[in-house]
């Protein structure tokens, strides 16, 4: 946009549209010479390409592209082969780097796409909406040759991937949309470069920079392609996956038509469009000089009241050249004009001097968004997805007015929606309010106002300073400047002890509240001179400076601060920028105490004047405070007496079920109590769809459980949607409304990530409907998710002997579960055998063979391991009694024995203990007690081990296995290698199973294998000796 705006101001108008004429004289001269090759050209094109490209100059376009330098040359050629809907798409040159890779690849989505063929047509099936106006939409299309069809199921080719296509209702108009999302299409799609638009900044800026160099005149108007996605033409390899299904009104089947153009819905083709739009926004700057931008296919352009007519003709004669259709006449066919629309924002350029414009919401989008907050305020409650959809709107809205009290007021919303006191009956009446609050700003706001020549920056610096007895003495300090650094207007005064009191009245520390009051006290003593301008506004308080950016805080009264600051702001049309100076460096740290060296008494604010207005917005604040506080107490005794009454009938209630357990003998927990001991699930949030996948299983298992527990009826109604996962989901009872809106919120809290998206777009709170979809995308009945499974099982490992066996079998039967559902058939039972059998260890494995006959069943080879396993535990006494058993203390008082040592043989004389300090050596990592440190009694510190007995007793000299050093002076233990006998040193089996003794060695067999019991002390001397 600078060069042609430039252009446009060195040169006079005549010579402008000279330009633009012989421009035009050139490339029209230019068409006529490539017309043959054209033909030629497009002779060689597939027919569905030839078709849509009929009136288009492909060969000229790429001539024209390379004549202005584009960088991005390939998208004629692009056009010409048609655009892919999957796969990835390169850095377009020009663009910026952002890589965002396909999530499946087209091998997967081949391999999906039968599965998601027969639900996407179940779903169309039983969709009633807009079944009349999609189906004439489709037949439209047909006839204007963007696509094929309509055909049956039976007569689409092997292999075709089949999109959903719904409808939605943009004012007096239906669009329809192809969801190429459920299909994966889209899914299947990357790209590495970064989609920058030319939006309503982009245009506010452009409109500035024409403004400071034309001075008045200015015009608008937007071009609008026709049916633009319409216009391009896919490639060969796309049709194959270019089906969408549409519901006939007649007959009630589901037809489908093969799209020949850009489908409206794929990712592809918005980065393909887009790719064409900028290039032909380019020629346009390039060649003729048009001051225009490209969103999409809107064209805003912008030219003085003098060049308007050749703009447009200029414009105009471009597409017509390329062959680009563009609407001609109607509501989107506006002529220039001082008032004209882009974008649903309304510009308006009738100032007077010429100087600036004003920036506005158009009256149908206001309109509109004020009667849905007023029918969101009505409601008793609003739930968290109704707020959301409404508050994307509301900040595209809000950025087109003055002021930045409606991020206030949404942030609070937010806020308040999402707390457990909103759902627990409370907080209504204030949300209603922050909405009507927010309609009327809507409706009643002044529209942005942007001015080509801004009046100088100022800089504000402010501070503040509580110090003395209490924190009493509080100074408040600020200074204005102006570019040239000369000062405006300052103040520094010490705040007078009744305020101070007031303000130290909840808490001693009001350092952050007395930051805040200075900057709101500098923007009401600095009115005229803020008025309309730019403020540099520096503070050395972050908690201050963070509060007033964020306007809302801990502290109600910074709050309130921040609140008053952004409504000043809105008064005087200021624009001001919070920042962060040291308080080295902040002029105003002198004012805040009283030492004015330096300013200028001319500029001083009378202090009487600053006190008088610190005292009025200090007990604004305070009167503030108290009414909230007010308002904090009733709802505190409503909730009060509530809580009374809710323990009167809770009372009451419990009575009736006593009575009604004692009459029917029933006993147990009820949901409701089981809700106060069970812990609360799990998040599933899983950052790779591998992890999902593998995750989902387990955690599902656990989040069931926790369901049933709390009502019983989930289980039957659960397991109705588990054998029906291809039919949507139909509420019969008010009773299952109820669980499924109860399903639907703890989903909605315990998934997060990419999972949380199959359940946002779940309308109607619908939990079973959410859940049947989760189950479909985590574990659907496929064949392709059956073979994987089948394909694991095959490759399974074996148990681990160390852990027990049942729960590793019952993890292998969940997997026999899982195929199940997905093939639709159960694993053969001589295959159950074959893996259970493959999974056991070589000894059970043995056993397990000679101990059953070959024709045994998996029930019964099951049981058998499991026999197996508690027949070769082994029975003690540490695991039959618990450690504090008074039969374990009963048992050594009357063995009277003494433990000792027996693992270590001392270097004393016979039967006399070692003089070793073993408690206060290092641990094996050489920081605790009783480590490896070095013993005087024995060896140096390793404890025995198998190979301990031929030692010598010289020990390990203080090492760990590892290779740590202790210092201390006891013996320590280390760790054994977990596949060699701790007893005999060999391999193959374990210290418990060991049938080795050796000699000259006392050793008390363990329970449970468990270390060695120590023996009385009168073994100590048949060791010794």
């Amino acid at each position: 946009m600078h060069r042609p705006s430039s252009e446009v101001k060195l040169v006079t108008p005549l010579q402008i549209m000279k330009i633009r004429s012989a421009q035009s004289q050139r490339w029209m001269t230019r068409a006529a010479e490539l017309e043959k090759a054209e033909a030629a050209f497009k002779q060689s094109l597939p027919p569905h390409i030839r078709a849509s490209l009929k009136h288009k100059r492909i060969l000229l376009f790429k001539e024209m592209l390379e004549a202005a330098h584009y960088p991005d040359k390939a998208v004629a050629d692009d056009m010409a082969s048609g655009f892919n809907l999957v796969g990835h798409l390169e850095l377009p040159a020009g663009w910026a780097p952002d890589f965002r890779p396909a999530s499946i690849s087209a091998a997967d989505l081949a391999a999906l796409s039968r599965d998601g063929n027969q639900q996407i047509v179940r779903d169309v099936a039983s969709s009633s909406s807009f079944t009349e106006e999609l189906w004439q939409k489709s037949m439209e299309e047909v006839s204007k040759g963007w696509s094929e069809g309509p055909f049956s199921f039976d007569e689409l080719p092997e292999g075709a991937i089949i999109s959903k296509r719904f409808a939605i209702q943009q004012g007096q108009k239906v669009r329809p949309i192809d969801d190429l999302s459920q299909s994966l299409l889209n899914a299947a799609f990357g790209s590495e470069g970064k989609i920058q638009l030319h939006d309503t900044e982009t245009i506010a800026a452009a409109l500035l920079l024409f403004l400071r160099r034309h001075k008045s005149g200015l015009l608008g108007k937007t071009i609008d392609l026709k049916s633009a996605y319409r216009q391009l033409p896919l490639s060969s390899e796309a049709l194959e996956m270019s089906f969408i299904a549409v519901k006939n009104p007649q007959t009630g089947e589901v037809q489908f038509f093969r799209l020949l153009c850009l489908p409206f819905g794929a990712v592809a083709a918005v980065h393909a469009f887009i790719r064409v739009s900028l290039a032909l926004c380019h020629l346009g700057q390039t060649f003729w000089l048009l001051p225009w931008s490209a969103f999409y296919d809107d064209f805003t352009l912008l030219s003085t009241k003098a060049l308007s007519s050749s703009s447009e003709k200029s414009a105009a004669f471009l597409l017509d050249l390329l062959g680009f259709d563009f609407d001609r006449d109607g509501d989107k066919a506006q002529p220039f004009g001082s008032i004209f629309r882009a974008l649903g924002v309304e510009f308006n350029l009738q100032d007077k001097e010429g100087q600036s414009f004003e920036v506005a919401n158009t009256k149908e989008r206001t309109e509109e968004l004020a009667r849905d907050l007023g029918e969101l305020a009505s409601k008793e409650r609003i739930c968290p997805k109704a707020w959301n959809k409404i508050r994307g709107r509301l900040h595209f809205v809000a950025g087109q007015l003055a002021g930045r009290v409606p991020k206030r007021l949404m942030r609070r919303i937010s806020d308040v929606v999402s707390s457990p006191s909103y759902w627990q009956h409370e907080d209504r009446a204030e949300v209603s309010n922050f909405l009507r609050q927010l309609q009327d700003y809507v409706v009643e706001s002044r529209p942005r106002t942007l001015r080509a020549h801004t009046s100088e920056t100022l800089y504000l610096f402010t501070d503040a300073s509580q110090e003395g007895v209490g924190g009493q003495d509080m100074g408040l300090g600020a200074v204005l400047l102006n570019q040239e650094g000369r000062v405006l207007a300052w103040f520094g005064v010490l705040l007078p002890s009744p305020l101070a009191v007031a303000l130290t009245s909840n808490k001693q520390k009001v350092i952050n509240e007395l930051e805040s009051l200075t900057v709101l006290l500098s923007f009401a003593l600095c009115k005229p001179l803020l008025q309309e301008r730019h403020v540099m506004s520096y503070i050395d308080n972050e908690a201050a400076r963070v509060t007033l950016l964020r306007m809302s805080s801990e502290s109600q009264a910074l709050t309130l601060l921040a609140g008053a600051c952004a409504v000043l702001e809105d008064q005087l049309a200021m624009v001001p920028w919070y920042g962060r100076v040291p308080s080295r460096s902040n002029i105003a740290d002198k004012p805040s105490r009283l030492d004015f060296t330096g300013l200028r008494p001319d500029a001083r604010i009378p202090d009487a004047r600053v006190l008088a207005q610190a005292g009025d917005i200090i007990r604004c604040i305070q009167d503030a405070l108290r009414r909230l506080d007010a308002v904090l107490n009733r709802m505190s005794e409503m909730m009060a007496a509530s809580t009374n009454a809710a323990t009167v009938a809770a009372a009451a209630l419990q009575s009736m079920q006593n009575v009604q357990a004692f009459t029917s003998a029933k006993s147990g927990l009820e949901g409701r109590d089981l809700l106060k001991i069970l812990p609360k699930p799990d998040t599933f949030k899983c950052d790779k769809a591998d992890d999902e996948h593998s995750k989902w299983h387990a955690w599902w298992w656990t989040f069931r459980q926790y369901l049933v527990a709390v009502d019983p009826n989930f289980d039957g109604e659960i397991a109705t949607v588990e054998r029906s996962l291809n039919t949507p989901v139909v509420i019969m009872s008010a009773e299952q409304q109820a669980r499924s809106f109860q399903l639907y919120a703890l989903l909605s809290a315990l998934i997060k990530g990419r999972a949380f998206q199959t359940v946002k777009q779940i309308s109607g709170q619908q939990g079973y409907e959410a859940l049947r979809m989760l189950l479909l995308q985590y574990q659907p009945a496929s064949r392709v998710r059956s073979l994987g499974i089948l394909s694991a099982l095959t490759q399974i490992k074996g148990f681990n002997p160390k852990e027990p066996y049942l729960p590793q079998i019952l993890e292998l039967e969940r997997a026999f579960e899982q195929y199940a559902i997905a093939s639709g058939e159960d694993v053969p039972p001589s295959l159950k055998s074959a893996l259970l059998l493959r999974s056991l260890s070589g000894v059970m494995r043995q056993h397990i063979c000679a101990a059953l006959p070959e024709d045994a069943s998996y029930s019964v080879l099951r049981e058998a391991v499991l026999r197996y396993e508690r027949v070769q535990f082994k029975w003690g006494v540490n695991n039959v009694f618990a450690q504090d058993s008074v039969l374990l203390g009963h048992r050594q008082h009357h063995d009277e024995s003494t433990p000792m040592e027996i693992d270590r043989v001392g270097k004393g004389k016979y039967g006399k203990p070692s003089h070793g300090k073993g408690s206060k050596g290092k641990d094996q990592k050489g920081k605790g007690k009783d480590g490896k440190g070095k013993g005087k009694g024995g060896g140096k510190g390793k404890p025995w081990q198998a190979q301990d007995w031929r030692s010598n007793g010289k020990g390990n000299k203080g090492k760990d296995p590892k290779g740590g050093k202790g210092k201390g002076k006891g013996g320590g233990k280390g760790r054994l290698d977990p596949d060699v006998c701790g007893n005999c040193g060999r391999r193959g089996h374990w210290k418990n199973e060991c049938w080795f003794q050796p000699q000259g060695r006392v050793q008390q067999v363990a329970d449970d294998g468990q270390q060695s019991q120590a023996l009385p002390s009168s073994a100590a001397s048949t060791v010794s000796q």
